[in-house]
C-alpha cells in the first residue's frame, strides 16, 4: 500500500491580489493524490497583510482543502521561501511544493508531480510552465511578444524532457516539489543574500545536484503563467534577460574556469547575431523581436557582470 504523504502546497505573494485569487481558485479545482494530507500555504512577503483578505475569502476551497496564511515582513523571495519551508517542517510535511502567485495550476498538476515522486523517489522535482491565452486587450506588439513567449515556453518545456533523461533536470520554484529533508537533513536553504536578484532557486538545485541528490522532471505536471500586459514590451523583456544573464554568470563562475577569457569573443558573436536580427525585423512584421530582445539582454548582462553589476530582477512587481 502506498504510504501516506503530508504535502504543503506553497506560494509566495506580494501585491498581486487578483492573480492570487486565480491561483487559489485553481487550487480548489485541482485533483488530490491518494493517501495524501494536503495543506495550502500562502506566504505574503510584504510590509503589511495587504492580501490577507483574498486568502480569507478562499480559506475553504471547493475540493475541501483549507488555506493557511502567514505574513513575512523580511522582504525578498528567499526569505519568503525559507519561511514556507519552516512552516511546512513545523506542520510535519514530507513534501513542499512551490508555484508563483502569477500562475495557476492544471487540474492534474499535484496528482502528476506526486506520482512522479512516488515513482522515482527524487529529492527535488520540477515541471513545465506554459502560457495560456491572454485575457487582456493587447496591442499588436504586445500580441507578438505574447505569442513568441508562448512558443518559447513550449520549446523550453519540450527541451526539459531529454535534459532530465540525461540527468540534467533543473527544477525552479515556478513549478517545484522538494522533500523537506532537503532542509532538515541536507541543510540546503534558499540563499538570503540574493534578496531581490533572483537565482536563489537555481543555486538551491545546483547545491542539491552537487551533493549527488536525485533531481527529476514531471513532464505532465503543468502550471500556467499569466503574462500580464506590462511585461509584454521591449524594455521589460530586456531587463529580465539582462538580470537573468547576470544570475547565470554568477552561478557559472564556479564551474567555468576560462569564462572571462572567452567573454570578448562571445560578446562579439552575440552582437553580430543581434545586428542581423535587427536588420531582418522590419521584413518580418516584428516577428523575432523576443529573440532580439533576449540577445541584447544577454550582451548587456554579460558586460554588466564583468564590471561587478548585480541583478535587480525582483525589485519591480508586474501584474496585480
Amino acid at each position: 500500500m502506498t504510504s501516506t504523504l503530508k504535502i504543503t502546497v506553497a506560494a509566495l505573494t506580494r501585491k498581486r491580489p487578483r492573480m492570487l485569487a486565480t491561483l487559489l481558485d485553481s487550487y480548489g479545482a485541482m485533483m488530490l493524490p491518494e493517501n495524501c494530507e494536503v495543506q495550502c500555504l500562502i506566504v505574503e512577503n510584504d510590509e503589511t497583510d495587504a492580501s490577507r483578505y483574498v486568502v480569507d475569502q478562499a480559506s475553504q476551497l471547493a475540493n475541501g482543502l483549507t488555506v493557511t496564511y502567514v505574513l513575512d515582513t523580511e522582504l525578498g523571495i528567499p526569505f519568503g521561501r525559507n519561511r514556507a519551508a519552516k512552516e511546512a517542517i513545523a506542520w510535519g510535511a514530507n513534501l513542499l511544493t512551490f508555484v508563483d502567485d502569477d500562475e495557476f495550476v492544471d487540474r492534474e498538476w499535484l496528482v502528476e508531480i506526486v506520482a512522479r515522486y512516488r515513482k522515482t523517489g527524487a529529492a527535488l522535482i520540477g515541471g513545465p510552465v506554459l502560457i495560456p491565452a491572454s485575457q487582456e486587450d493587447l496591442t499588436r506588439l504586445e500580441r507578438i511578444f505574447h505569442q513568441e513567449l508562448t512558443d518559447h515556453y513550449v520549446q523550453r518545456a519540450e527541451g526539459a524532457i531529454p535534459a532530465a533523461e540525461q540527468g540534467r533536470a533543473s527544477p525552479v520554484t515556478n513549478n517545484w516539489l522538494g522533500e523537506t529533508k532537503l532542509f532538515t537533513e541536507h541543510g540546503i536553504w534558499f540563499d538570503e543574500t540574493l534578496r531581490f536578484t533572483g537565482g536563489s532557486d537555481s543555486r538551491f538545485f545546483h547545491t542539491a545536484r552537487d551533493m549527488g541528490l536525485h533531481l527529476d522532471w514531471a513532464p505532465k505536471a503543468i502550471v500556467y503563467a499569466t503574462m500580464s500586459a506590462d511585461r509584454l514590451n521591449f524594455k521589460t523583456q530586456l531587463r529580465e534577460a539582462h538580470s537573468r544573464t547576470i544570475n547565470r554568470i554568477r552561478l557559472d563562475q564556479v564551474n567555468k574556469r576560462f569564462y572571462w577569457l572567452r567573454l570578448p569573443f562571445s560578446l562579439l558573436l552575440k552582437l553580430i547575431s543581434a545586428t542581423l536580427l535587427a536588420i531582418t525585423l522590419p521584413f518580418t512584421g516584428g516577428k523575432g523581436i523576443l529573440k532580439l530582445t533576449r540577445r541584447l539582454g544577454l550582451v548587456t548582462g554579460r558586460i554588466s557582470a564583468a564590471f561587478g553589476g548585480n541583478s535587480s530582477l525582483y525589485t519591480k512587481i508586474f501584474g496585480n
